[in-house]
């Protein structure tokens, strides 16, 4: 792959450092919202307060850049690739510690004349699929941006287990111009691997739900095949799956599902692929229940490859009224033809297809562009946030990461596995952990997974893993999520369980603890009092860590892919840049094969 990254265009650029927003995408004051609440942005959803914006990042930079018109049709300028591949590989770390997946030569500062530098050095948000010694990771990344093209869906591809790895891009569509992230990946029984995300078409009227190919072990990937293509760019994070049909055994669907933002509300849309990914049947699924608002995200899709039964996990956010929100999980025998829900009987509950859960992290105000979001956070509130309805400023913290609250799932042989982040009674976060023996008709109490250590704060952004062998008697259960520190350093940690859940045995899994990135840097202007930047001006304020991890049991052990700001980037001198000249994290990603564990049968 080339390395001809430094022409992107002025505009384009000053766009990003600056994190305009056009009118349609600026969320109205708080007045405008609560005077008109049929007005209301269905990204937005009210909560103690505010109102919480649960967009994706890749969903709000694909929407920033086509509304403002900088992007156009490919350059034939010598040296610009409509097609990115994959190029060089980091340098190998010491085998079974922790190894930086993401090329880190890749990364660079851009620096155009009266605009502050462009500093590119940020990874994020990963997913992972193994098939024996072929790893594919994906991920978001800032480094591919030419004159005419901006590539956010990174991968990187390992041939030994993850010992060493290369890395380069998802190609989009072909004849399109960028791509816009949220990675999920999948590999079938035969070895054929699929990465989905989104995207734009070759004429930059549609937004995509898209997906990649690869044949030879991730090496080479296909152009992007469009799931759905649609005029008002409503979707947003795709997950995909892969598993044996339920009749036909032997051949393997494919599915993806998606939030779809609609002015009466969000729909969770649902895609089915039974040749490949060749050609898709695209549907909304029938989630409307009248106790709940329309507002919902954050699917994972899952099949049991013992019984080819899909589970759709998804959170259904609860009304105003209520702290809680929800988690329902769809299920379907017939390879998504009919669904039923899942059942808990929850005490309290409004439904019996309702497990309540309580939303973790703090209520930040992460500037106009980057909204009102909960985070988790590092260093002092440096003031000036915006209001909430009754008031009451909304703290600013320049760390700051901000949380999603999506299921963690998997099945295996007809037991369903559940695992999520929850708000605890001190101000931290735990991860709680539900199983059902009998597909989801009946589950077990809530097991904490995370031990109860008091310098231990925040356990945030689970992902959950369990070994597929039938073989295994009392499969490995594996469950990693990020751990802040009260020093507010960040670790990730994995809890494991060999007795069927009943207990959790946790292991840290980095090397050495960090520090989250500067992601919420104030930068008023005369227009906007309550802008704010990430170092990173690709993307919006707080966004640091991603909004998941990703983890597979390989051979008996858990294998985790996460991101990390161990490595620091020392800011150019200028008077345009709010750190000009300081040193400060940056996100990469890493990855850990096998990682040991003292769950005991």
């Amino acid at each position: 792959m080339r390395k001809d990254h430094g022409r992107l265009s002025t505009t384009v650029l000053r766009l990003i450092l600056r994190g305009w927003l056009v009118l349609g995408m600026v969320a109205p004051p708080l007045g405008a919202q609560q005077a008109a609440r049929t007005a209301r942005p269905p990204w937005m959803v009210p909560k103690q307060g505010v109102e919480l914006d649960i967009r994706s990042e890749g969903w709000m930079l694909r929407e920033r850049l086509r509304t403002s018109g900088t992007l156009t049709p490919p350059s034939q300028e010598q040296g610009v690739s409509a097609r990115p591949e994959l190029g060089l590989a980091p340098p190998p770390a010491v085998p079974e510690g922790n190894i930086q997946v993401n090329d880190g030569h890749l990364d660079h500062v851009l620096t155009l004349p009266g605009s502050a530098p462009l500093v590119l050095y940020t990874q994020s948000e990963t997913a992972l699929a193994v098939d024996d010694r072929h790893l594919v990771a994906a991920y978001n990344t800032s480094v591919f941006q030419t004159a005419s093209t901006l590539f956010v869906s990174g991968v990187s591809t390992s041939t030994d287990g993850g010992r060493t790895w290369t890395s380069g891009f998802l190609p989009p569509v072909q004849g399109a111009i960028a791509t816009f992230g949220d990675p999920s990946v999948a590999v079938d029984r035969q070895g054929i691997f699929y990465a989905m995300g989104l995207g734009v078409d070759a004429t930059f009227t549609n937004g995509t739900i898209q997906m990649n190919r690869s044949t030879d072990g991730g090496m080479t990937w296909s152009d992007a095949v469009i799931v759905e293509a649609d005029s008002s760019f409503s979707g947003d994070k795709p997950w995909m799956t892969v598993g044996p049909d339920p009749v036909r055994r032997d051949h393997d669907n494919v599915y993806v599902t998606w939030t779809s933002f609609q002015p009466t509300g969000t729909q969770l849309r649902f895609g089915r692929s039974r040749d490949g990914g060749a050609t898709w049947r695209t549907q909304i699924l029938p989630v409307s229940d009248p106790p709940l608002p329309e507002s919902l995200s954050y699917s994972v899709p899952f099949v049991d490859a013992s019984t080819g039964i899909l589970y759709i996990p998804y959170l259904h956010f609860g009304p105003e009224s209520l702290q809680e929100d929800f988690i329902r999980i769809l299920i379907s025998a017939d390879g998504g033809d009919t669904f039923t829900f899942a059942t808990f009987h929850a005490p309290g509950a409004p439904d019996p297809t309702l497990l309540p859960i309580v939303p973790a992290g703090d209520l930040t105000d992460c500037g106009t562009f980057g909204g009102f979001r909960l985070t988790i956070h590092a260093g002092r509130d440096v003031g000036g946030g915006r209001p909430d309805t009754h008031g009451h400023p909304l703290p600013r913290f320049v760390q700051a990461a901000r949380l999603i609250h999506q299921p963690a799932f998997a099945a295996r042989h007809g037991t369903l596995y559940l695992a999520w982040l929850q708000a605890n009674s001190t101000g931290g976060s735990d991860i709680l952990f539900v199983q059902s023996p009998d597909g989801g008709a009946h589950w077990t109490r809530p097991v904490q997974v995370n031990p109860p250590v008091a310098q231990d704060v925040q356990h945030v952004l689970p992902t959950l893993a369990v070994e597929e062998d039938p073989r295994a008697r009392r499969p490995l259960i594996a469950i990693s999520y990020y751990t802040q520190h009260r020093d507010e350093t960040v670790d990730v940690e994995t809890a494991s369980s060999r007795d069927g859940g009943r207990s959790f045995s946790a292991r840290r899994v980095t090397s050495t603890s960090f520090a989250l990135a500067p992601t919420n840097i104030p930068l008023p202007t005369p227009q906007d009092p309550f802008n704010t930047v990430n170092f990173d001006n690709t993307f919006a304020p707080c966004y640091n860590l991603g909004e998941y991890m990703s983890a597979k049991v390989v051979d008996g052990r858990n294998s985790v892919l996460w991101s990390d700001s161990r490595h620091l980037v020392t800011e150019p001198d200028s008077p345009l840049d709010p750190l000009s000249g300081q040193t400060h994290p940056q996100q990469d990603i890493f990855f850990q094969a096998r990682v040991p564990d003292d769950a005991e049968p």
